[in-house]
Order: structure tokens, then sequence, then C-alpha cells
């Protein structure tokens, strides 16, 4: 018996580790502050302007809000986890450790991921009061249901996007091309009533625009199950896609002899 807990603790502990290192990472990087906290700080006091001329619902804009910084904070912290490694000298060590690299990888990507969910998700509460509009959530628990798998998804995007950062010097401005648009189509921070019935179909790719719905549904007392399950199904997608691909960089790292991974 205590053997087999010598065995889960040794794992655990190096996730935990690995998931350690990465939150002292986003604690000290300027990018997470303003994700976390100054945009999405910004976006609920412009908003709360409409709100006290009664144009604006300012619950259901602050998930909206919050779900679109998320999906930048993915874009540039836990997206850009590979090539941070690479910079910093420490991904060859990743690499040969005896540890999967790849659940190395998803430990890291989920640290970032809650830090960053943490972060908008406190704002968020703090600036809400403050305006004297503290959200009010009438299903608690689909609520902590759909915020928990926003963060899995978040953090299986930032799986997904950090292996295709780094098959390309161009990551940057990837990285910029990504934001606006998903912003504009994936059904977050604009309603898709909005926009015309042939740009609808982006959104359904896009599983924090699914977790919109589900979060918006809690606030009014329900629980929408096929949001949760699109949300389910495209976590899953992104994370099998971001570990294939992973698997891709390191063929493609060891056919050139290098494990810098360039």
């Amino acid at each position: 018996m205590s053997l087999t807990l010598t065995r889960l603790q040794e794992p655990a502990a190096v996730l935990l580790t690995s998931a350690r290192v990465q939150l002292a990472t986003q604690w000290a990087h300027p990018m997470s502050i303003m994700l976390g906290i100054v945009q999405p700080a910004v976006m609920l006091l412009i908003a709360g302007s409409a709100a006290r001329s009664g144009g604006t619902d300012l619950g259901r804009f602050a998930v909206a809000s919050g779900l679109s910084t998320l999906w930048g904070a993915s874009i540039w912290t836990a997206g850009g986890i590979l090539r941070r490694e690479i910079e910093y000298g420490t991904l060859p060590r990743l690499v040969c450790s005896p540890w999967s690299t790849r659940l190395l990888l998803t430990a890291k990507s989920l640290a970032a991921s809650t830090f960053q969910a943490l972060s908008i998700g406190l704002t968020t509460a703090v600036v809400l009061a403050g305006l004297g509009h503290p959200l009010t959530v009438r299903a608690p628990f689909a609520f902590a249901l759909f915020a928990l798998a926003a963060i899995g998804s978040a953090a299986a995007l930032g799986l997904l996007l950090s292996s295709l950062f780094v098959l390309t010097r161009a990551a940057v401005r990837i990285s910029e091309v990504l934001s606006y648009p998903v912003f504009l189509l994936g059904g977050m921070l604009i309603p898709l009533d909005y926009l015309p019935g042939w740009l609808h179909w982006p959104s359904t790719l896009v599983s924090l625009g699914w977790a919109r719905a589900g979060l918006e549904r809690a606030l009014a007392g329900g629980l929408d199950a096929r949001a949760l399950a699109m949300v389910l199904l495209l976590t899953l997608c992104y994370a099998a896609l971001g570990w294939a691909v992973f698997s891709r960089v390191l063929d493609r790292a060891r056919r050139k002899g290098t494990l810098e991974l360039r």
C-alpha cells in the first residue's frame, strides 16, 4: 500500500511543481496583470456608464467580457509557454525529463489558465460591487460547473496554441490575428444576434462561446446541458489536437537533432 502511495505521490509532486513554477512566472509577468486585472476592470467601468442609463445588463456583460479576456489570456500566456521555455533555455531539460513532457505542459497550461481565470473573476466581482451591481447567480452549482469547464477548456486551448506557436517564428503576429476575429465571431463579446446568419457558424467551434451561454443561463437560474456538452466536447478536441501537434514538434526536433524546437 505504501509503495503504491509513493508511486502516486512522486508524479503528483512533479505536476504540482510544474504548476507552481508556472504560477510564479504568471505572477511576475506584466501581461498577466494587464489581462487579469486591467482589461476586465476597464471594460466593466466603460459598461457601467451604459448600465446607469439602462442600456446594458452588467451581469451578462461581465460574463462576456470575462470570457473574452480569458480567450486573450489563453493566447498570450498559456499559448506562449513553450516559446518561453525556449527563451529561458529550459525546454531541453523538460523534454529529457523522465516524466511525460505533455503532462508537464498540461500542468503548466492549467496553472496559467487557472491563475488568469481567478484574477479575472476577482477583478470582476470587485468592480461590480464597486459599481453597485453585485453579480447575482440564481443557479450557483451550474455557474461553478461552467466556470470550471471554461478554465479546463482555456487550458486545453493553451496547450494547442503553445504547440502551434513554436512551429513558427511569426507566433506573435498569429496571436494578434487570433484575438480580434474571435472577439467578433466567437459568440462571447458580440452577441450573435448582431451578426448576419451566415457568420454564426464560427462560434460553434469556440468553446468559450458555449460557456458564455451556459453561464448566462446559470445567472437566470438554469442549466444549459447542450452548452455544457459542447464545451466538454470542444475541450477534448483542443486537448487531442494539442497533444498530436506537440508530438509532431518533438518528432521534428529529433529529425533535426536539436531539442531547441526551432
